[in-house]
């Protein structure tokens, strides 16, 4: 039997194709469905807030990103982390740290015990992260509310040295009892003089917000320093990939408020 008649005896019968095409067409069609009923997070543009201690009569500015769930089903317990790391002459200074959100009322009233880890944001609506806090002195602080050390600076000499192009691999634990000659230095600010000498055009900033049944949103954010030394984040521009879903779930939301 040669070649041909092999495969005219191994073809397969027209029946069992129509189902193999039709459950592959259920499954891409179960795919689409749960992908389209999904939540999905997009951010906005960075906001800068003026916060008034009206006790202190001292002005701090809140660096605000606003989250917009523009998916069909809530995004339930959504974190965010954020990395910062940037140098500071032959130093680096990192940080890897939740950050909170806010409650609705925030912009005229800031409590800072009311800042909250997770949160779920209903489909067709937005809430905001605070990703830092930057006081009249010019010291930044992330999460003002919870203490303990979200900076760390290591120098070229230290073995758990890093350059700002690379993440850290190690893990830091918070020390008791500490001195100045500890390989790692950590501080819960960042502190003026290093804000105002730090190389911020080549510093790392990245926001990733996760939440139940929806893939990540990770932003990247160009800093820089004004005149005044105030810190200032500029939101990149998203992957193609993620404007272009962002865009057929706006054109989704459109047709069913038409209908």
């Amino acid at each position: 039997m040669d070649g041909v008649s092999i495969l005219s005896a191994l073809t397969v019968p027209s029946w069992l194709r129509s189902i193999a095409t039709a459950a592959v067409g259920a499954l891409i069609a179960y795919a689409a469905w749960n992908w389209l009923h999904s939540p999905y997070l997009y951010p906005g543009p960075v906001a800068l807030r003026d916060v008034v201690e009206v006790d202190e009569d001292e002005t701090q500015r809140s660096i605000r990103l606003p989250i917009e769930n523009i998916g069909t089903r809530a995004a339930e317990n959504c974190e965010a982390v954020i990395q910062l790391r940037v140098r500071v002459d032959d130093d680096v200074i990192r940080s890897f740290h939740p950050v909170p959100w806010l409650p609705r009322r925030a912009e005229l009233v800031v409590d800072d015990e009311e800042h909250t880890r997770r949160t779920t944001i209903p489909a067709g609506r937005d809430t905001t992260l605070e990703l830092m806090r930057q006081y009249r002195n010019q010291n930044m602080q992330i999460y003002p509310h919870i203490g303990g050390d979200k900076f760390i600076r290591t120098g070229p000499g230290d073995a758990y040295h890093r350059p700002v192009s690379e993440e850290a691999e190690y893990a830091v634990l918070s020390p008791q009892g500490s001195t100045e000659s500890d390989v790692i230095r950590s501080s819960g600010v960042f502190y003026a003089d290093d804000v105002g000498d730090a190389d911020w055009e080549g510093a790392v900033v990245e926001l990733v917000v996760e939440t139940e049944s929806a893939r990540p949103l990770m932003v990247e954010f160009d800093a820089s320093v004004d005149e005044d030394g105030w810190l200032e984040l500029e939101r990149r521009r998203l992957p193609w990939k993620r404007r272009a879903v962002s865009w057929l779930y706006r054109g989704l939301d459109r047709v069913r408020k038409i209908g």
